[in-house]
């Protein structure tokens, strides 16, 4: 191979490198606004007490865990998300919840993607708690869903 071979090769090679770089970065720009899309779709599912939205976020099997930070105390609590959901159903109509969320972190290796942010929780205008969001997230039959959730509560 020649001088001019070689160096047409290299060139060749670069310009594919770059193409595929960039169409990898694009894809991944497309999945982190469907995951972020996904969790702003869950809050405002939660924020409107809507369970019928919140359910159109999750998995078939999700996994819901908080950690509760009272001084130095940590406990692990487990709940189901099918209490979890029936507790935001039978929540009083004129009870009024928000979960505002922060500092919003995404990272995606696909097919799964994690999000962390922060939260303050506020029931009737008044601040509540505030903690850590940790969502999981899986890329199942051609839609992001939720598999795990998180939380610390402070």
């Amino acid at each position: 191979m020649t001088n001019k071979h070689k160096r047409l090769f290299y060139i060749f090679y670069l310009v594919i490198a770059f193409l595929c770089t960039t169409e990898l970065h694009a894809q991944n720009e497309k999945y982190e606004q469907d995951v972020i899309e996904e969790i702003t779709t869950f809050f405002k599912g939660l924020n409107a007490k809507d369970t019928t939205l919140i359910k159109t976020t999750l998995a078939k099997e999700v996994s819901l865990r908080s950690v509760l930070i009272k001084n130095e105390d940590k406990i692990l609590v487990t709940d189901s998300i099918s209490s979890f959901l029936r507790q935001i159903g039978m929540l009083p109509k004129d009870l009024i919840i928000y979960e505002k969320v922060s500092n919003t972190k995404v990272n995606i290796r696909f097919p799964m993607a994690s999000v962390f942010t922060d939260y303050e929780f506020f029931i009737n205008n008044e601040k509540s708690h505030s903690g850590i969001n940790f969502f999981t997230l899986v890329y199942l039959d051609d839609a992001w869903k939720i598999v795990s959730i998180m939380d610390t509560r402070e």
